[in-house]
């Protein structure tokens, strides 16, 4: 969740910027869930939403269906 520190937040950071680097700038990287990350998530769910891939609430946290929708992109973490 939001400002979480885990080597987990790294993996998904790193994820979010190679995937989706337009709207996931490079200060999202790193172990801790900050603002950024935060941001780059809850556009993530927008976009995924309104593509059919994502069916929950856009709030930023990474819960099993954000994780999910993630792993149709590629995500393997």
């Amino acid at each position: 969740g939001r400002y979480d520190k885990d080597e987990r937040v790294n993996t998904l950071s790193k994820f979010m910027r190679a995937t989706f680097p337009s709207y996931t700038p490079s200060s999202a990287l790193g172990p801790i869930y900050g603002d950024n990350l935060w941001r780059s998530i809850a556009e993530f769910q927008r976009r995924a939403k309104a593509d059919g891939n994502y069916n929950d609430v856009i709030d930023g946290n990474t819960g099993q269906k954000t994780y999910n929708a993630l792993k149709k992109y590629g995500f393997k973490g």
